[in-house]
C-alpha cells in the first residue's frame, strides 16, 4: 500500500511538473498579451520629477513595444482628433508629453482580447484609465489595440479611441 501511495504521488508531481514547463514554453497567447499591455501602461505611467535619462529609457522601452508603422488615432470630446504616425513620431510626441504633463498614472482594465485563429494578430479592447500630475480627478476611456506577432513578441500596430454612449 505504501509503494502504491509513493507512486501515485512521484506521478502527480511528475504531471505537475510537466505542466508548468508547458506553460512556461507555450503560454497562452491571451496572457502574454495582457502581460505586455499591462507592461506598456507601467511604462506610460511616470512620477513629475522623473530624470531625464530615466524618461528616455522608457519611453525607449515603450516605443519598442510597436510596429514600426505603428497607427494611433485618438478622438475623445472637447479635443481636436490627434493622429500619431510610425514609432519615430510616437517617440517625439511621447518625450514631448513627458515634459509637458508632470507625471501621469495609466492603467489598463477591462481588458477582452480576441486572438485570431492563425495566432499572427489580435485585438484587445479594454478601458484606460490615465491620472495626470497629482489630480484627484482621472480620465477613463475606451480603446481597441490591435497587435501583430512578431516572432514570439506582440507588438501593437493600431491604437484608436472607442465612441461610446
Amino acid at each position: 500500500m505504501r509503494k502504491w501511495a509513493g507512486r501515485t504521488l512521484l506521478a502527480i508531481i511528475c504531471v505537475g511538473i510537466a505542466l508548468l514547463v508547458w506553460l512556461v514554453f507555450f503560454p497562452n497567447h491571451e496572457r502574454l498579451i495582457r502581460k505586455r499591455l499591462t507592461e506598456l501602461a507601467q511604462l506610460c505611467s511616470f512620477p513629475p520629477n522623473q530624470p531625464p535619462l530615466s524618461a528616455l529609457k522608457d519611453i525607449q522601452r515603450a516605443v519598442s513595444f510597436f510596429t514600426p508603422d505603428v497607427e494611433i488615432i485618438i478622438n475623445v470630446p472637447n479635443f481636436p482628433v490627434g493622429k500619431i504616425s510610425g514609432r519615430d513620431d510616437l517617440r517625439e510626441k511621447a518625450l514631448a508629453a513627458h515634459g509637458f504633463a508632470g507625471g501621469l498614472q495609466v492603467e489598463f482594465f477591462d481588458m477582452a482580447i480576441k486572438v485570431a485563429p492563425d495566432k499572427k494578430s489580435a485585438v484587445a479592447t479594454l478601458t484606460g484609465k490615465v491620472r495626470a500630475g497629482n489630480e484627484r480627478d482621472f480620465s477613463l476611456q475606451e480603446l481597441k489595440f490591435t497587435l501583430r506577432r512578431d516572432g514570439r513578441e506582440w507588438l501593437v500596430s493600431r491604437v484608436e479611441t472607442v465612441k461610446t454612449m
